[in-house]
């Protein structure tokens, strides 16, 4: 049960947590100790803590203790042996992953949970003291905040002071990095003003240690005093330290131009220190001549050492400019510009100098690559370079002597990360297999994965630890837009570019085109230097340098908005003076498609392109066309317009002119715009009107598309139309003359014609004489035969037949045929031979409820009504004693030649027919069972099987009631039909005399 409720409820999902600790709580003090080792297994330290700290179970918690002390030290051991590996040749990038950095999380808070046992703290510091300061620092910043976020104050400093201890004891500098992360994020709560006396002192006892122990140029040590003298304090300023000389002493220390003292002057910036002694020109100088001899020494390095070079460079392009942003925002405005243009410049050296290797498009990310997925393994799949691409880049760029096999094996693959292929389900599922064989996949079947054939390039990695795949990429189907607010933007030396842009669209006033409000713009552009460091320039000096420098940038910004500032006043103008303004249709949009206007995109919606639907718009790409300025978003910036409204009215202005001029019998010449199956629309030059399908042809149609096509120009007449003249009946048969009325004379009752027919109904078929003229064969006209007929089984439509004129009616537009007026009747001769009176024997066709069907012979079918089949015995259906098929003996009753119809009479032969004639005799009288009760009667069982109905009247008892079902009482034969087989009796008789009219009224009834 453990193990499935473990496998549904994944523990190292927090959302589970309140889940399975609820389940714990049900469970006995062994189901949990047994519980607490699953969920260890499972890898959730911090679950298994936690139930431990809510159980007052002491087994469990020294279980759990032990449990985690063991897990823990072994993954200090892991982590100690690999840091270990950090400076050798097999890497000098630690990188921490998720998982780890989840698992430091856990053990932190779990220590929490165990109240801090000094066991646990032990080990803690055995990592801190043991790992590499680099490996540590990776620890430390992705995972401390926890501590201080989680714990509570009194929990902060029972935490802090065990190691404040440590570091008293022993001065390592991995300790010292261990406060000045913590302390770092302590700073920036609210925490800090609740904390206690005590743990001051402590602190203050570490910040007097670290200033004696301290060199000069450890501005971590520096920055560790100054965070705890502002804890003690509570006041986050350094505009008036104490410690004042000390920083002093510790800037004169550090390396002039070096990015390593970037994060110390950030740090004093952002609690409020001066800088009044700070030679910002000289650092900025210092920085400047060490890019400068970094440019100088290329061609004396190796083809390696330039890789490694680039690849610095790369890494740490944000860092150089802000530092330079930071020396720049502290000098005057001659210093300023003439550093701005010595760093542009060397920037444009740097690209120059690394061209040869960067082959793909100069230096810039998501330059479209053209590849093919060569390989796959667990982390993504291996792309390589369509060879054509590469070598027509190589011969442009003129590098062919630099290409060798090593040049090749860096430069013409690169590599396609599984975080890149979200939209990609079938490489995804491809991956998945890779990681469950636990193998590299070789991509002999490409069908097997989704095609990608086109990439941009997303990232570079020039590290000498990195053998190939140099190349991170993308895949182009994403939009560069989406890139960049996706994923890092590594372009060389970017930080400048984009700086300059926002400075610029700041300057105009106009929005930014990176999406400041996205998590994803921290990474492109770091905010602080965007939001905090100024170009110490005046506007003027900022427009001639982007001239001079930055031509491109230049024009795209500055000339463009001004043009644009010119065309928004044009815009504005036509709005406000409500006049049509013409426009280039640029491209699709979602919803519409976008217009230029004089340089300015406005959006014109797919409801506003016409009066009708459009459903192509790329055939609206490129036209020059008139709009109507319907809204303008100052906002942002945003006009929408429309062309559907000056159609509208152009449209109205023509309605107008042909309302005027509209009469009955007017003919038009019309557009037909749409049509469905009761008509067309026809559009008369901006007025519509409806052409029904009666109206089309003086013939037969299914559908108007039949005779009509869209778009197509015909002439019609006006039939009707209101007075408001909205609503127009058009007709177009109309204009040719009516078939009916050119009727040849000769066509008359009895004529032979010849007609196709053109419908085929349950009722009959229509027979189209001449175009326009239909008559209409019945159903009863189509066969002597008596025989129900299926028209849509003996006629198709097209079928050419002969009939016989019946009915003609000019002025009504009918006209009555007869196919079965084209033979003699045989029912006629063969019915001479039967006589009224007669027998026969006949065959049985059918049973219904009022009869029996029988035939004579062929065509020769007559009925026996039920009233005429003759019985003693009651009969509710004839089935009771005769079936479909059987032959039995009729009599005929009456000959109908007109009608053709023939009545016939049946006589039941009865075993005790001559029995009831001698027991029920008139005035005898017999016991009898009500059986059921009618509305107007009851149903009275004789003797000998026999029942009989009796009406209300005749069934009144002597004490004026009447009786109910299942009681027996005595009835009088009142009267016996031998002729007709008929019985008739009387209750009520038995006890008073009964007139002969109610025995005839009333009782007269069939027996059953």
């Amino acid at each position: 049960m453990l193990d499935s409720i473990i496998n549904k409820y994944n523990p190292k999902d927090p959302s589970t947590h309140g889940i399975l600790k609820y389940f714990s709580e049900q469970l006995s003090e062994k189901e949990n100790i047994s519980f607490i080792l699953e969920i260890f297994k499972s890898g959730s330290w911090l679950l298994a803590t936690e139930i431990s700290r809510t159980n007052s179970s002491e087994e469990l918690n020294e279980k759990t203790t032990i449990q985690f002390y063991g897990l823990f030290d072994q993954w200090v051991a892991n982590r100690i042996d690999f840091s270990n590996t950090i400076f050798s040749s097999r890497t000098r990038n630690p990188y921490i992953t998720t998982n780890l950095h989840f698992q430091f999380r856990e053990a932190l808070l779990s220590i929490k949970n165990l109240d801090f046992p000094e066991k646990g703290m032990k080990i803690l510091e055995k990592l801190i003291l043991n790992v590499n300061p680099i490996y540590l620092e990776r620890f430390l910043d992705g995972t401390l905040w926890i501590v201080i976020e989680e714990y509570e104050e009194k929990e902060i400093e029972v935490f802090l002071s065990y190691f404040i201890k440590a570091y008293i004891a022993n001065s390592s500098i991995n300790i010292i990095n261990f406060l000045y992360h913590s302390l770092n994020v302590l700073a920036f709560t609210h925490k800090i003003y609740y904390l206690s006396d005590i743990f001051i002192k402590s602190l203050n006892q570490v910040s007097k240690l670290i200033i004696e122990n301290r060199t000069s140029s450890n501005y971590k040590q520096l920055i560790l005093v100054l965070l705890i003298d502002l804890i003690q304090n509570k006041k986050l300023d350094l505009s008036s330290s104490k410690y004042e000389y000390v920083i002093k002493e510790t800037l004169d220390s550090l390396d002039q131009g070096s990015i390593s003292n970037l994060n110390f002057l950030l740090f004093l910036k952002r609690f409020n220190y001066s800088f009044d002694e700070y030679d910002a020109v000289l650092e900025s100088e210092a920085l400047l001549e060490n890019i400068s001899e970094k440019i100088s020494s290329i061609p004396k390095r190796t083809d390696i050492e330039i890789q490694a070079l680039l690849h610095h460079l790369i890494k740490t392009s944000n860092e150089y400019f802000e530092l330079f942003l930071f020396h720049q925002e502290l000098m005057n405005q001659q210093y300023a510009e003439e550093h701005i243009l010595r760093f542009i410049n060397l920037i444009d050296e740097i690209r120059i100098a690394f061209l040869p290797i960067l082959w793909y498009e100069e230096f810039l990310n998501f330059s479209p690559i053209n590849g093919e997925i060569s390989f796959a393994t667990e982390a993504g799949f291996e792309v390589k370079v369509d060879e054509e691409f590469f070598k027509r880049k190589i011969l442009e760029k003129k590098i062919e002597s630099k290409i060798t096999d090593d040049f090749i094996l860096h430069f013409g693959y690169g590599f396609l990360n599984t975080k890149y292929l979200t939209g990609y389900p079938k490489a995804n599922l491809f991956l998945k297999r890779s990681k469950q064989t636990r193998k590299p996949l070789d991509l002999k079947d490409k069908d097997q994965i989704e095609e990608i054939e086109r990439f941009y390039i997303s990232n570079l990695n020039y590290s000498a630890s990195n053998k190939k795949n140099v190349l991170i990429l993308t895949p182009f189907k994403d939009t560069i837009h989406k890139i960049i607010t996706k994923y890092e933007l590594k372009a060389f030396f970017h930080s400048l570019e984009l700086f300059l842009i926002e400075k610029a669209n700041n300057y105009l006033s106009i929005l930014s085109p990176f999406p400041k409000k996205s998590h994803s713009f921290k990474i492109i552009v770091p905010p602080k230097y965007i939001s905090e460091y100024n170009l110490n320039l005046s506007e003027g000096k900022f427009w001639e340098i982007l001239k001079r420098l930055r031509p491109y940038l230049y024009k795209i910004i500055y000339l463009n908005h001004k043009e644009k500032v010119e065309s928004i006043k044009k815009i504005n103008y036509a709005f406000k003076n409500d006049r049509y303004i013409s426009g280039v249709i640029k491209s699709t949009s979602k919803g519409g498609l976008i217009v230029d206007i004089f340089g300015v995109e406005a959006f014109l919606p797919g409801s506003q392109i016409d009066v009708k639907p459009v459903i192509d718009y790329d055939s609206y790409i490129g036209k020059t066309l008139d709009f109507k300025i319907v809204k303008i978003s100052e906002a942002n910036q945003n006009t929408v317009v429309s062309r559907r409204l000056i159609i509208e009215s152009v449209i109205e202005m023509q309605r107008e002119e042909i309302s005027k001029k509209l009469e009955k019998g007017q003919i038009l010449e019309g557009t037909i715009k749409n049509i469905t199956y009761f008509g067309a629309f026809i559009d008369l030059g901006g007025i519509d009107g409806l052409l029904y399908i009666t109206d089309i042809s003086w013939g037969r149609i299914n559908h108007p598309s039949d005779l009509l096509e869209l778009n197509q120009k015909i002439h019609v007449v006006v039939l009707d139309y209101e007075d408001n003249k909205k609503r127009i009946s058009l007709g177009l048969k109309q204009l040719h003359p009516n078939p009916w009325d050119a009727l040849d004379a000769k066509i008359k009752i009895g004529t032979r014609v010849t007609g196709k027919v053109v419908s085929v109904e349950d009722y009959g078929i229509f027979l189209e004489i001449e175009p326009g003229v239909e008559g209409l064969v019945h159903i009863s006209d189509i066969s002597w035969s008596s025989t129900t007929v299926n028209c849509k089984e003996l006629f198709k439509l097209g079928d050419f037949l002969e009939a016989i004129v019946i009915t003609v009616g000019i002025e009504e537009r009918k006209m009555s045929l007869g196919l079965k007026q084209l033979i003699s009747d045989s029912w006629i001769n063969k019915i001479k031979k039967y006589t009224k009176g007669t027998k026969h024997i006949a065959k049985v066709l059918n049973l219904v409820d009022y009869g029996i069907f029988v035939e004579l012979e062929e065509d020769v079918i007559g009925l026996v009504h039920i009233s005429k089949i003759l019985s003693y015995r009651r009969i509710n259906h004839p089935a009771e004693f005769t079936k479909i098929g059987e032959k039995i003996n009729i009599s005929i009753l009456e000959i109908d030649k007109k009608n053709r119809r023939l009545s016939l009479g049946y006589e039941i032969k009865e075993e005790n027919g001559y029995l009831f004639e001698k027991v029920f005799l008139v005035n005898s009288i017999h016991k009898g069972e009500i059986i059921d009760i009618k509305k107007n009667g009851a149903i009275i069982a004789l003797d000998y099987g026999l029942t009989v109905f009796a009406p209300t009247r005749h069934l009144i008892k002597s004490d004026g009631y009447y009786p109910k079902a299942k009681e027996i009482l005595d009835f009088k034969v009142i009267e016996l039909n031998k002729k007709f087989k008929r019985i008739y009796i009387s209750h009520t008789s038995t006890h008073r005399s009964v007139p002969n009219f109610l025995k005839k009224a009333y009782v007269k009834r069939r027996i059953t």
